[in-house]
């Protein structure tokens, strides 16, 4: 992951969540997440809306942006998507007790200690397969489909009328 990409994304504990139900209908939310070994985590609830969405169609955009409050332009925001596939990390893998040992090192751990005990909760891994940056005018990036390469987007430009 480059230097720009890990530092702006490092910068959140939460990421902004797009999911589509089973009629193909978009849902936004967000959920606290933790990086670990390349893909993206997130613990949730099947009360939650995007819980159910992301066990059915097995895919998410997720979004991190920068506050309104600190841009220089909101018309600029920097930001970062990335489209992801998503998979149900089972309680019973190695893979489990290691990502919530980071979300309990990340956030409350006696929080993240109660929530494990809820058998409501999905961990959920998210995929990095592509997606695009931006960090102002002009500074315009696809992401590649391993999550971490920037490529400048230099295909098209604004247009003046």
């Amino acid at each position: 992951m480059t230097p720009e990409l890990r530092s702006f994304i490092e910068g959140f504990a939460s990421v902004m969540l797009s999911t589509v139900d089973t009629q193909g209908r978009p849902f936004a939310s967000y959920a606290p997440y933790c990086f670990y070994e390349g893909s993206y985590y997130i613990y949730v609830s099947e009360l939650a809306r995007h819980t159910g969405n992301l066990l059915h169609a097995k895919r998410a955009a997720l979004l991190f942006i920068e506050e309104e409050a600190q841009a220089a332009t909101v018309f600029a925001r920097k930001r970062v998507v990335l489209e992801c596939r998503a998979e149900d990390v089972s309680r019973e893998s190695v893979g489990f007790s290691s990502v919530m040992a980071r979300f309990a090192e990340r956030f409350d751990a006696a929080l993240v200690e109660r929530l494990v005990g809820m058998v409501d909760f999905h961990l959920i891994r998210l995929i990095p397969e592509g997606g695009e940056a931006v960090f102002g005018f002009g500074e315009a990036y696809t992401i590649a489909d391993d999550g971490i390469t920037l490529i400048p987007r230099q295909d098209r430009g604004h247009r003046k009328a």
